[in-house]
C-alpha cells in the first residue's frame, strides 16, 4: 500500500469516504501503469480489469510509507489497454453510482458520482499522454547510456 511516490504533483486529500483511483505512470517501466486505489475498491476493480482482458495484478513497491492506497499494476502493451482501463473504471463507477469515486492523475481530479464520461475520458487521455512521454524519455536515456557491459573482464 502506498500514497504514491511519483514525480507528479499530488491533489488535495479527498473527503472521508471517497474512494480513490490514482493513475501513475511508472518511470522506467514502459509497459506498466500503477493504479493506486482505496483498499475496498482494489479487489472489485482488479476483477473488472481482468474480466475485460487486462493483464493486471496486485503490485508492490519498496517504501517506508505504509500508506492508504493499494497498488494494482496494469500492463499497457498497446493503446487498446488504455481503452480497457477506462472502460473498467467506467463499469465500476456505473455499478456503484451511490459511491463517491475520485479519479486522479497528477493534480488533476475527476469526481465520479453520476459521473461525466467525457471528464473520465479527458483525464485518461492525459494519463496516456504522460505515460507515452515517460516511455520516450526512458528510451532516450537508455540510448544515450549505450548497451550494458557484458560482464566479461577479460580483454
Amino acid at each position: 500500500m502506498t500514497q504514491g511516490h511519483d514525480a507528479l504533483p499530488q491533489p488535495s486529500p479527498p473527503a472521508p469516504g471517497v474512494l480513490r483511483i490514482r493513475v501513475d505512470s511508472t518511470f522506467g517501466a514502459m509497459e506498466e501503469v500503477k493504479l493506486r486505489v482505496s483498499p475496498e475498491l482494489a479487489q472489485p476493480l482488479l476483477a473488472q480489469l481482468q474480466e475485460d482482458g487486462s493483464d493486471a495484478s496486485f503490485g508492490a513497491e519498496f517504501s517506508l510509507d505504509l500508506g492508504e492506497l493499494t497498488i494494482i499494476a496494469v500492463m499497457m502493451r498497446d493503446s487498446g489497454a488504455w481503452m480497457t482501463l477506462r472502460t473498467a473504471i467506467e463499469k465500476y463507477a456505473d455499478r456503484h453510482k451511490g459511491k463517491q469515486i475520485r479519479l486522479e492523475h497528477g493534480n488533476s481530479v475527476v469526481d465520479i458520482q453520476g459521473y461525466g464520461a467525457k471528464d473520465v475520458e479527458r483525464l485518461m487521455k492525459t494519463a496516456h499522454d504522460d505515460f507515452t512521454e515517460h516511455a520516450r524519455k526512458w528510451q532516450e536515456m537508455n540510448q544515450r547510456m549505450g548497451p550494458p557491459p557484458d560482464g566479461d573482464s577479460e580483454g
